[in-house]
């Protein structure tokens, strides 16, 4: 299974704010867009997450820090991060093995994240290994590419469409 955050940037602005006070106020989010699992069939809907480093995807987005987890069920106690298993109590899918990478931007900034569940050999579920870490590494630098690409789209499209309004 796998899933795909990106990160979106809620920004709420102070109508009252003076020049000693924050005129707006950015409060990141992960965004679930896109998520697959061929084992166990579930509806999806998108969902959001803080952007924080209390969940595994957060931590990785907040951190840039890949994080390979080979039981789910048996974090270690100085994990900074933790699992919950709701999903897994809903869905009837059991989360082992995690393999999460940031999506980072040429200048570092990250805008999404990876995540890959449950390696599968010959049936069971094992570990993600180095090679797995590495092909994502590279996935998630061309993922990285693609959404930003998309992101600039959006903005150009938006900045000529304002641009008409205005004539």
């Amino acid at each position: 299974a796998g899933s795909v955050f990106v990160r979106r940037d809620e920004i709420s602005l102070s109508p009252d704010a003076t020049g000693k006070d924050e005129i707006h106020r950015i409060r990141p989010r992960l965004l679930l867009k896109v998520a697959q699992n061929d084992a166990t069939p579930f509806p999806f809907r998108e969902m959001t997450l803080p952007f924080d480093s209390k969940s595994v995807a957060g931590y990785v987005g907040t951190s840039g820090k890949v994080v390979n987890v080979p039981d789910l069920y048996n974090l270690k106690e100085k994990a900074s991060f933790s699992y919950s298993t709701t999903f897994d109590q809903i869905s009837g899918y059991k989360c082992r093995s995690m393999l999460v990478v940031p999506m980072q931007k040429q200048d570092g900034e990250i805008i999404g994240v990876i995540q890959l569940i449950n390696k599968r050999v010959a049936g069971s579920v094992v570990a993600f290994d180095e090679v797995d870490e590495e092909y994502l590494l590279a996935l998630a630098s061309q993922a990285a590419v693609c959404v930003e690409k998309g992101q600039l789209q959006s903005d150009i499209e938006g900045m000529f469409e304002a641009l008409v309004n205005s004539f």
